[in-house]
């Protein structure tokens, strides 16, 4: 359950920087 919690935050911060750093984002997308 903990983990879920945690998970849900981190997806959503990242999805929070992809929206602001859209090209930032493409990039690491690439890289992973």
């Amino acid at each position: 359950m903990k983990f879920n919690i945690a998970k849900c935050k981190v997806l959503h911060v990242a999805n929070k920087i992809a929206k602001s750093t859209e090209y930032k984002s493409k990039a690491v997308f690439l890289y992973n």
